[in-house]
């Protein structure tokens, strides 16, 4: 097709120049049209000028769309059914789409008697409208004055060519701490604060059109304390440090208890040694006299190992009764000689010289 669109353009023009004598003088062209258009809707390219028995060919991007003549019209296979020139100053493309964008051009070449050759061209962008437009809050919840960072995502399903933030529906304050980062699609905070607080509205637009979604930020205070982290810190360590020294004391005090309870257990019982008296027993286990009266005490004695008793000083006459028999070398020579005197006077009596009789008499 466009073969044949050339052939036919180049038929025309040798048709104008042989009927001139030449090029004629140069027409002033304009094309008129919005810039910017949205996707579905038409383009519509007006020529400024007079192009009556002219040669109109529109292209774009350096590809040819629609060549006419009058009433002769040759269509690009592309644009076929979405092309109307049915006026020659105007160009009408329906359902436009995204790839319709590009520099648009029109060539004119007159064959009357003003004839002459002109040209214009048009940049002209398609925009798919902006839809679903959504704000993303990270992280999503228990943001508090000790979150290092807040980010704000915004996007937009289609359309999203611009990203404008607004907090409270007014721009952001100049003296926050934020960065915006992706074609400003993110709005990071960094260490927010309880000022921060309020609805952030993120606006999403191109040049044919716009959409927005709003989120709330709540930033969570710290609670106050009098002591500072390093002074909780301190307290805790401490705290720590005390409960184990504690324990090990408690475990030493453990282990001494029962280190002694163990040597206690093992040291044999020692028998108190039954004390012997040479001598005989004290002077107060005096045995009791016949007469039944007993010795004081507080009287001096002397007592052998037999328990026989003997006097230094006179006392008063009496019976004792003795528990053993006594042999001669225990008992001193004034009283063995008394015994034995009592002896001569008793009749039948047989005290051997060495026992002591069962009653004797003490001076």
């Amino acid at each position: 097709m466009d073969s044949y669109i050339k052939s036919t353009l180049t038929s025309l023009f040798l048709l104008q120049y042989a009927l001139t004598g030449g090029l004629g003088a140069a027409i002033n062209i304009t094309i008129t049209s919005p810039s910017n258009l949205m996707t579905g809707s038409n383009i519509n390219l007006t020529i400024e000028g007079n192009v009556s028995d002219a040669l109109v060919t529109w292209t774009v991007n350096e590809t040819t769309i629609i060549t006419f003549f009058n009433t002769t019209k040759i269509t690009s296979k592309n644009y076929e059914g979405r092309v109307d020139a049915s006026l020659n100053d105007q160009l009408v493309i329906t359902n436009a789409m995204k790839t319709d964008s590009g520099q648009y051009k029109v060539s004119v070449n007159k064959f009357d008697a003003s004839s002459g050759t002109g040209s214009s061209s048009f940049q002209l962008k398609v925009y798919d409208p902006v839809q679903n437009v959504t704000v993303v809050l990270l992280p999503q919840i228990n943001v508090s004055e000790n979150t290092p960072e807040v980010n704000l995502s915004c996007k937009a399903a289609t359309g999203g060519e611009t990203f404008t933030w607004l907090k409270n529906g007014a721009p952001l304050p100049a003296n926050y701490s934020y960065t915006l980062l992706d074609g400003n699609r993110t709005l990071q905070i960094k260490s927010p604060n309880i000022t921060y607080n309020g609805n952030y509205t993120c606006i999403v637009s191109n040049p044919v059109s716009s959409s927005n979604n709003t989120i709330e930020l709540i930033v969570k205070p710290v609670p106050v304390t009098s002591l500072s982290a390093g002074a909780i810190a301190g307290i805790v360590v401490g705290s720590v440090c005390g409960g184990i020294l504690l324990i090990a004391f408690i475990i030493l005090i453990v282990c001494c208890v029962k280190r002694r309870k163990g040597k206690k257990e093992k040291q044999p019982v020692k028998k108190s040694p039954t004390k012997k008296n040479p001598g005989g027993p004290n002077h107060k286990d005096v045995l009791r006299t016949v007469s039944g009266n007993t010795l004081s005490p507080d009287d001096p004695a002397f007592f052998t190992v037999n328990n026989i008793m003997y006097r230094n000083s006179s006392l008063s006459m009496g019976s004792y009764n003795m528990d053993q028999q006594v042999n001669r070398r225990d008992v001193p020579g004034t009283v063995w000689n008394t015994l034995e005197s009592n002896r001569a006077s008793t009749p039948n009596s047989r005290i051997s010289s060495n026992l002591k009789p069962k009653s004797a008499t003490q001076v």
